[in-house]
């Protein structure tokens, strides 16, 4: 899958500070080193990435024609983290 955007509203943005402490730059740094991606429904995704800092994301996102609309960020899981 190719990403030629990564949308995130303020509004998101400002949520997954807030709740998740997760960044705008390590959601792109996650993006930039993906190591899992599923399509969840329709076109909702969940990519799992780690950060330059070997900080392991999960990020939840729309896709549509090359972009990648924010939806949702925070640290992996216990079960998830063996994929990162």
């Amino acid at each position: 899958m190719r990403f030629n955007n990564i949308v995130i509203t303020n509004e998101i943005s400002e949520k997954i500070e807030f709740k998740h402490h997760v960044s705008e730059f390590e959601i792109i740094e996650a993006f930039s080193n993906q190591k899992y991606l599923k399509k969840t429904g329709g076109n909702q995704y969940k990519l799992i990435g780690r950060t330059i800092s070997g900080r392991c994301l999960v990020i939840f996102f729309k896709y549509f024609k090359g972009t990648a609309e924010i939806t949702s960020a925070r640290d992996v899981d216990k079960k998830e983290r063996k994929r990162c």
